[in-house]
């Protein structure tokens, strides 16, 4: 349910993840900055973390090795998690997975803070949808993958 807005009462514009509120300068995040300005850098910004997410699923299924996520913007403890994870998937079944590799549904970006972008998206995993959770943090210029949890 929404509520009205008072009448008369002036509305304070939202910020966004792209949003410098300290007043030091434009944002210098190439792709991922500005996101909530316009339509076309929100749809790059999910195209690139839906490329992200792609890759992090292949390593996931066993098709790439995870060592060649190291090259992205990973953070180290999500590398470790993804090996932990992979891990325990072989220690409960016997050989490597089986079946139709996993596939990026979809992702959504809710409102975040402008240092932190969250995702939420839903893959086909094991011929079941499941959830996929996390943020990237920014880092001087950069964004780095800081979480992916798979639920």
């Amino acid at each position: 349910m929404y509520l009205r807005r008072p009448a008369g009462q002036a509305t304070v514009p939202d910020r966004g993840p792209g949003d410098d509120p300290g007043g030091t300068g434009p944002d210098s995040g190439a792709l991922l900055s500005g996101i909530t300005g316009s339509s076309g850098a929100r749809a790059a910004a999910t195209a690139e973390i839906s490329r992200l997410l792609t890759l992090w699923l292949d390593a996931f299924d066993g098709r790439r090795p995870v060592t060649a996520l190291r090259r992205g913007p990973f953070s180290p403890v999500v590398l470790d998690h993804l090996r932990g994870q992979i891990r325990g998937q072989i220690r409960d079944s016997v050989g490597a997975r089986a079946g139709s590799p996993s596939r990026l549904l979809r992702v959504h970006l809710p409102p975040s803070h402008h240092r932190r972008l969250a995702f939420t998206a839903s893959a086909a995993v094991d011929g079941r949808v499941r959830a996929l959770v996390g943020h990237l943090a920014r880092y001087d210029a950069r964004w780095r993958v800081e979480s992916v949890t798979l639920l």
